[in-house]
């Protein structure tokens, strides 16, 4: 994600990154409190500051399983695998 920011030459992306990496953290206190459709709030978040986190998009996948929406469970795993292979595709 840095190598994206140096790349893209973005002041703001690394407080996008720090924020989206706490909220990304809270959303799995959340998890492990069993909290999951807050938890599913705050992963979207941390996507809406950062879209290119693969972590994140794979712990939304996770929470959605938790509560039974395995088509969206299925969907963000796989959008996890396709941001690690290609970060440049997405927009900020």
């Amino acid at each position: 994600m840095e190598k994206y920011g140096k790349n893209h030459g973005s002041s703001k992306f690394s407080l996008a990154i720090l924020e989206s990496e706490r909220l990304r953290k809270l959303g799995n206190e959340l998890m492990y409190k069993r909290r999951f459709n807050e938890a599913i709030l705050v992963f979207q978040l941390s996507i809406e500051k950062n879209p290119i986190s693969p972590e994140t998009y794979d712990s939304l996948g996770k929470a959605y399983k938790k509560i039974g929406n395995n088509d969206l469970a299925l969907k963000y795993s796989r959008k996890s695998k396709e941001v690690t292979d290609n970060p440049g595709s997405f927009s900020r």
